[in-house]
């Protein structure tokens, strides 16, 4: 990486997030187990309960019982007190938990829980970093592209990736610690979001350029965090 540009700083929100199990949203991080509580169902066998699940697993509901057995096993099993166990969450687990008992005094009780699921990405990066800035004076990129979208004057810092995000987030670039905003003040970035074909986790991209102004520092220091994406409740 060249001097005066920083490695990306990583920022993470996780109050906004935890799998706090008993209210109607939960948000479970992908890979992780998690338990969901048949409220009202009796602790110990024998019960009458049963739990549906509409996932992207399921192409209806889904029964499930505490006899459970068979395949789907290993995706979610109703537990001896009467609770659903996910040994592993996946974005195919996202959807609508729901669970119907009869307790001891034949009082009937419903749970209703929406799943959704995060993951957080790898540290950020700025590849292909510009070594120094100089107004009026365009670096070798924008020298090799000025033909294209750029304008002359306008020199490339690098670009920020993060890899296996999800939801998507965003990625946001400073200068000397303060938020650059795009568009505004000779800035302007390119983005790009990809999403891997089988993982269904997100790469992201942010192509910094600005505009140098005259008399500035030659070796400011960039550095970009990530921010992540709410899921969708």
């Amino acid at each position: 990486m060249a001097a005066g540009t920083a490695v990306g700083a990583w920022v993470l929100v996780l109050s906004l997030w935890g799998a706090v199990v008993g209210a109607q949203n939960i948000t479970a991080r992908i890979g992780e187990p998690l338990v969901l509580k048949c409220k009202g169902a009796p602790k110990k066998p024998p019960q009458r309960l049963e739990w549906k699940l509409n996932t992207g697993r399921t192409e209806a509901w889904k029964v499930l019982s505490p006899q459970g057995g068979g395949p789907w096993d290993s995706v979610a099993r109703v537990l001896p007190n009467g609770s659903l166990f996910l040994p592993a969450v996946g974005i195919q687990d996202e959807g609508i938990f729901r669970c119907q008992a009869m307790n001891r005094n034949g009082k009937e009780t419903k749970s209703n829980y929406r799943v959704r699921v995060y993951q957080i990405p790898g540290k950020p990066e700025i590849v292909d970093s510009a070594s120094e800035l100089t107004a009026g004076v365009p670096n070798k990129v924008v020298e090799e592209s000025r033909r294209s979208r750029k304008r002359p004057c306008e020199q490339e810092v690098g670009t920020c990736v993060s890899e296996g995000s999800y939801p998507a987030g965003t990625l946001s670039w400073h200068l000397d610690g303060k938020p650059l905003v795009p568009n505004e003040k000779g800035v302007s970035v390119k983005e790009q979001t990809r999403r891997h074909p089988e993982t269904g986790l997100f790469t992201l991209q942010s192509e910094l350029m600005v505009t140098p102004a005259r008399g500035g520092d030659p070796r400011p220091t960039f550095s970009c965090s990530f921010s992540p994406g709410l899921p969708r409740h």
